[in-house]
Order: structure tokens, then sequence, then C-alpha cells
């Protein structure tokens, strides 16, 4: 008995998977097919978006389900569940990376075709830079996805198709990267949300009208900051799978603290040669630092309490998710160097400069207010926070607007995102 709201094609859907406790306590899996007495669904919900997506509740009342249709083992069904979710959630990253390319694509192609004071839209520097800012974070978007999925197929790899706990193995692997999946969702559906909303902007007043394709992306992208778990469920998980983690012993995290703060005294060291991102190298690696030194400085002061803490989670799950898109951008920028060399490496090249150096002077100023909300008035406590952040990251700014410009133009001569 119950009922559970916005199923996805629930209206005719042959076979419906269901969670529900047995005896009120065991969480199971359940195959229920269509036509089963006492299962139903409801009416069609009428939403803002995704209209060719059919959404309705279903409702159970005495509904009879045979022991036969259990799916797993009868109290596993979490395992289940979180797997789907998982992996759901990377796939939610990865089509908000297809959404961003179209999106670019409608929105370039309308740019060079419409004219204002007797020029093209695309002719306008703030258009330029509008453009450049949308292939920049798909750029980044679409790194971190490759990031995941490669790690992940190569984690499975390793293991033995013909073993009989094979399927349990391959299980327990994707919940070995759960907070990469929730990065990527999280990430990626706000990079959606970015690019849909710039096509609207570039479109002007066509933009909100519906002959227009950016109007339906601008629509549709909202849902994606809502299923598969919310984004402010979705960086709770991010912090709070890395402390229990720690706890089991499984990372040293306090470990990391500790050499961070011996680096402090010590000095931080860092890459010297003349290598194309060396720089972008140093500020990834401080970065690291500066969001592993945050971390400490709010668990230290909350210790187990911190999981309450809700406001201090989210913000340690932004320092995690820019870190890891940064990296991931720089990681794929330096792979492709090595692959083709430096001049048709040229857009991704300048794409992570002005990623990673932008961001880190964000982080920057992240990190200081973090720290003056956990030292709550005490100024001698915050001066100390804020010397110790000024010697983890120094970020020194460099002319991002000329690095955005030929972004812009590739994908003006391309017709869109073409990295």
């Amino acid at each position: 008995n119950g009922e559970k709201m916005f199923i996805t094609n629930g209206a005719w859907a042959d076979v419906i998977t269901i969670f529900a406790k047995i005896d009120g306590e065991q969480f199971t899996g359940f195959i229920v097919e269509k036509g089963t007495p006492g299962m139903s669904a409801g009416k069609e919900e009428k939403k803002m978006g995704i209209h060719g997506s059919s959404t309705v509740p279903i409702i159970l009342q005495d509904a009879k389900v045979p022991v036969e249709n259990v799916l797993g083992e009868i109290g596993k069904g979490h395992k289940i569940a979180f797997n789907v979710l998982n992996v759901g959630r990377w796939k939610l990253g990865a089509a908000c990376v297809g959404g961003c390319k179209q999106v670019l694509g409608h929105t370039v192609r309308y740019v060079k075709e419409r004219k204002q004071f007797g020029q093209p839209l695309a002719d306008f520097e703030i258009i330029q830079q509008k453009i450049a800012d949308c292939v920049i974070r798909t750029y980044v978007t679409e790194s971190m996805m490759y990031r995941y999925a490669g790690a992940l197929d190569d984690a499975i790899a390793t293991l033995e198709k013909s073993d009989a706990d094979y399927d349990k193995k391959v299980l327990q692997m994707i919940e070995e990267y759960a907070i990469e999946a929730s990065i990527c969702k999280v990430y990626g559906s706000e990079a959606m949300d970015f690019v849909a909303d710039e096509g609207v902007q570039m479109h002007g007043g066509y933009g909100y009208i519906e002959e227009y394709p950016v109007e339906a992306f601008y629509r549709n992208s909202r849902i994606n900051r809502i299923f598969e778990g919310t984004n402010e469920i979705n960086r709770m998980i991010i912090p709070g799978t890395l402390l229990k983690r720690a706890m089991k012993g499984e990372i040293d995290l306090m470990g990391e603290i500790q050499r961070i703060l011996a680096q402090l005294k010590e000095g931080f060291p860092q890459e010297s040669d003349q290598r194309t991102l060396v720089n972008r190298i140093n500020l990834v690696n401080q970065a690291k630092k500066l969001a592993v030194y945050v971390s400490g400085v709010a668990v230290q002061k909350y210790m187990a309490d911190i999981k309450d803490r809700q406001s201090f989670m989210v913000a340690m799950a932004d320092f995690i998710i820019e870190v890891y898109a940064m990296e991931s951008a720089l990681l794929r920028a330096l792979q492709l160097m090595k692959q083709q060399g430096e001049e048709k490496s040229r857009i991704a090249i300048a794409a992570t400069k002005v990623y990673v150096t932008e961001k880190c002077a964000e982080l920057l100023t992240m990190a200081k207010q973090f720290c003056a909300n956990v030292a709550k008035g005490d100024n001698e406590a915050y001066a100390k926070y804020e010397k110790a952040i000024d010697r983890i990251l120094e970020v020194k700014p460099i002319d991002t607007l000329d690095l955005r410009m030929p972004i812009a133009q590739h994908a003006l001569e391309h017709d869109g995102y073409a990295v």
C-alpha cells in the first residue's frame, strides 16, 4: 500500500521497479508487472518542461506481489537503489553536455544571422564573451564526464568476468565512485542551466518565444537540478561520504590535513619548469590543498556535529566540486597536448587557463568567507585562518579576455562547440 509521485513513463510502462519495506523494516526491491491487481497509475502531471516525458503517480492499494518478484535480496534494496542513482546521476550530467552543445549550436547560428546596428550580433565583443563562457563551461563539464566514465571503466576492467561474484563487485565499484557521480550531476545540471540561460539572453526577445528551440531548452533544463536527488542533497552526500570514509580509515584525511599544516611552515612545493599550463598545474594543486584545509577547519571546530551544519557541508561540497572540475579540465588539456600537440589543443588550453585562473580567485574569496563563518567573530582565529589561506593559494590575474576571443571565434567558425 502507498503512493509514489513523479514516476517517469509510469502511464505505459509494462514493468515497474518498486521499493518497499517487508514487515515495515526490510527495504527491498520488487519487479511489478502492468496489470497487477491493486496497482494503478494516476493522472498525467502537467509540468513546466520535458513535455515529451510521461509523469504520473503510481498507486498501490492492497497490491499483492509474489515472492518470486523480489529483485536481488530481501532487505538489500538500498544497494540497488543507490547504485541506480549513482549511475543515473552521472548519466544526467552526461546528458547535460549534449544539451549544452545543442544550445550552443542554435545560438551561434542565430547570432551570426541576426543583425543589429548594421552588423551581426556575433561581431559584438560581449556576445563573443558569452559564447566563450558557454564553450568553457561545456568543455569543463564534458571533461568531468569523460573522467568519471574512464575511471569507472578502468576499475571494472580489473574484475574477472568469470567470477561468480562479478556483478556484486561491479556494484561495489559503482559505489566507490558515488562522490564523483554526485559531483557530475550537480556540476552538469548547473552548467546546463547556465548555458541555456545565456542562450536565451543572446537570442533576446526571440529566446522567449516557443518557436525558437532555446525556449524549450531553458524550461527543460530546470528539472535537472531536482531529479536524481536535488543538488542540495547531492551536495550533502559529497562531503558526508568523504567524512564517513575517513572515519573508517579508507582515506587519510587527517594525515593530509597535518601535512598541509606542516607545509604552511616549510612552504609548498611547486612545479617550476616552462611547460605549457605549468602555472595551472600549480594552481590546481594549491586549490586541492585549500579544499582540504578549509574542510579541516570546520571539522576541527564542529567534530561529529559537522554533519548537522548543512551550510558548512554545502560549502565544503562546492570546494570539492570546483577542484574536481578544474582538475578534469586540466588533465584533459594535458592529454590532448600529448596526443595532438599544442596547436590543435589551443582551445582546450585557453579554456583551461581561463577557468582555472578565475575559479581559483573565486575559491580564495569563498575560503575566507567560510573561515570567517567558522570563526564567528573571533578576530584572532580568523587572522590565523586568513594567513594560512593566503599562503596556500596565490592567484595572479591574467588577461582572460584575450584568451576568450579565440575560443569564441572557433565556435563561430564551427557553428557551435567543437573542442
